[in-house]
């Protein structure tokens, strides 16, 4: 009888933090998911100040919906959500990312045969 006493006593500490929590997300307006964005952030929903928590857990989250095993026709977003994971996850890439942003990737489109990556520094 006792735990049962003590996990209804901590209930309302539970449910103070699942308000506190919705709140933060309404106060802070993350962005809807939008894998058709060429912004990486966008792809995934979440906020340029994301942490590498919130962009693992939103990536799960779409990586599920978008499976290609659910359908054929999700794996070009898929593979989206999949490279803005890869990029936002990895720290050198993300911080390169928000240096850069889509500069890079339309250095390439315009002109593919110039285009000359650039030499990582300290080499």
């Amino acid at each position: 009888f006792a735990p049962a006493a003590m996990a209804w006593a901590r209930f309302p500490q539970r449910v103070c933090a699942l308000v506190a929590a919705l709140w933060c997300v309404v106060l802070v307006g993350a962005p809807a998911p939008n894998p058709r964005s060429e912004n990486l952030y966008e792809v995934l929903g979440v906020v340029s100040t994301a942490s590498t928590k919130d962009i693992r857990r939103a990536y799960k989250q779409l990586a599920l919906q978008y499976h290609p095993d659910q359908s054929d026709e999700n794996k070009d977003l898929f593979m989206r959500i999949l490279q803005a994971y890869q990029t936002l996850s990895d720290e050198h890439k993300r911080k390169r990312y928000d240096r850069q942003g889509n500069q890079q990737k339309d250095r390439v489109r315009d002109n593919p045969v110039a285009y000359v990556p650039p030499v990582p520094q300290g080499y």
